[in-house]
């Protein structure tokens, strides 16, 4: 397992072992108040409870706030400076955070349609120098360039494919249902872009539609919204451009 994934696992265990304590602690107050009769401290180890629970899932959820109120800006300036500012601290204990960091910030480019500053910032990178797994995120982008840019959806599909298998070529992602989610979101979104509309790749994409974080789930609805206005499903199209526009309504790549 790479460094990377470590990271996100000590994460994990780190809120866990903070977290569980507590709530046995603060259980087991409940459990005594109650059996003692003092219901009034019952009831305020039980808010007690929901403050700590809602703490950290806002704690969790503050990344996506930033996003979401980051691309309510008509330019990706501010989205840029988060990342900059905010992003980059969090990530410092990854190996190749510069690459890291300069995927996210070629992503929300793309996403605003500023594709060559997009490229300034990829050809940044010595990607050569990396292993596999952070070359594909150099692929991924260039494949976003091709549905959302150049149309030319046969390469996009071919660079989202060969992502996948730089991907694949590194061992530390082949139980990460996460990872393998997103290379697959951009295979998906190429069978559809190049008029392969089989029912069951438009539910798979529909199914990661639905669990994706929303720099991947623009993508998908973006693509969806494509194809049901081609199959004449106005409502299920209406449904994802609606999403696009609520979270990203600058970003005029999405709605082309």
């Amino acid at each position: 397992m790479e460094k990377n994934n470590l990271y996100f696992l000590r994460i994990g265990l780190k809120n866990l072992i903070i977290v569980i304590p507590i709530l046995c602690v603060l259980t087991f107050g409940i459990y005594k108040n109650i059996v003692e009769g003092n219901i009034q401290e019952g009831i305020f180890i039980i808010i007690s409870i929901v403050f700590a629970i809602g703490f950290f899932y806002f704690k969790r959820n503050k990344s996506n706030e930033y996003i979401n109120r980051g691309f309510q800006y008509e330019t990706s300036k501010e989205l840029l400076k988060y990342y900059d500012n905010v992003f980059s601290k969090h990530i410092t204990n990854i190996s190749d955070q510069d690459a890291w960091l300069t995927y996210s910030k070629c992503l929300v480019c793309c996403y605003y349609g500023e594709f060559d500053k997009a490229m300034q910032i990829l050809n940044g990178i010595n990607w050569s120098s990396k292993s596999p797994y952070i070359q594909s995120l150099e692929l991924s982008i260039k494949a976003l360039m091709c549905y959302l840019q150049s149309k030319d959806y046969k390469e996009g599909l071919r660079l989202s494919m060969l992502s996948q298998q730089l991907g694949h070529a590194s061992n530390n992602i082949s139980g990460n249902k996460k990872t393998q989610s997103f290379y697959e979101s951009y295979i998906l979104v190429g069978e559809l872009l190049n008029g392969n509309i089989e029912s069951n790749i438009i539910v798979s994409l529909e199914g990661k539609y639905n669990e994706s974080p929303v720099l991947v789930k623009l993508l998908i609805g973006h693509c969806l919204s494509k194809v049901y206005i081609k199959m004449n499903m106005k409502e299920k199209a209406e449904e994802k451009i609606r999403f696009c526009k609520k979270i990203a309504p600058h970003c005029g790549p999405l709605f082309n």
